[in-house]
């Protein structure tokens, strides 16, 4: 469904990093953990996959579609339609309603919209799935927990079904109760669909919960 090959890619602004990705691919359905220590190059994959950044050389498939030959709005209709994203940070609108947060992705994804036939009914369902209470979704998203934003920005970036879920240490700040928990909910979700999952972290108690993990020394080279 998605595949890395022969990847070279450096920032312009940091001549030391160059990331190399000889051969690198995920199946339909597939969840795999990506671990690194922070400036390894994790995050750098998740840029790379989801088409906000362009190797230097190389091919990124997704979909029969080879990423680096499309323009970047092209890339950014792609990346809209076909991918959700869980931000390290979550990167909600502190003053958009829960509701509002969760369902902009449909504003900029007509493909993914029209898998839904009532928006409200899925965005209340997928709430409740992962245990966030259908009188919340009229708060602000300044309003939540740490807890509750997490569930927010997991919910946003699975409403309409897209084909692969990228994620960014989104456990990093839960103990081992709440991870596994947390993983749990995901995993649920993300099956109904045979959503991909391809997760970066640093945290090597998760490993167990992946159909795969490599350590991103495995799939790299200098």
């Amino acid at each position: 469904m998605i595949r890395l090959k022969n990847i070279i890619f450096s920032w312009p602004t940091d001549p030391v990093f160059r990331l190399v990705v000889p051969n690198f691919s995920i199946k339909r359905g597939e969840k795999i953990l990506l671990l690194g220590e922070s400036g390894s190059g994790k995050s750098t994959i998740l840029s790379l996959i989801s088409g906000i950044v362009s190797p230097k050389k190389g091919k990124i498939i997704l979909e029969g579609t080879d990423l680096t030959s499309l323009d970047p709005s092209q890339r950014d209709r792609m990346r809209a339609e076909h991918m959700g994203i869980i931000f390290q940070q979550f990167n909600l609108l502190p003053f958009m309603s829960l509701y509002d947060n969760i369902a902009l992705p449909l504003a900029f994804a007509p493909k993914r919209k029209r898998t839904i036939q009532n928006a409200h009914r899925e965005i209340t369902r997928i709430c409740t799935a992962l245990g966030l209470k259908e009188t919340l979704l009229e708060n602000k998203a300044s309003t939540l927990s740490v807890g509750q934003q997490q569930r927010v920005a997991v919910a946003r970036a699975l409403i309409g079904s897209p084909k692969i879920l990228l994620a960014d240490e989104p456990t990093s700040s839960l103990d081992d109760q709440n991870k596994s928990a947390f993983l749990k909910l995901l995993f649920q979700e993300i099956s109904k669909n045979r959503t991909s999952l391809l997760m970066v972290s640093h945290d090597q108690s998760i490993k167990n919960y992946f159909d795969r993990y490599h350590h991103i020394s495995e799939i790299t080279c200098r």
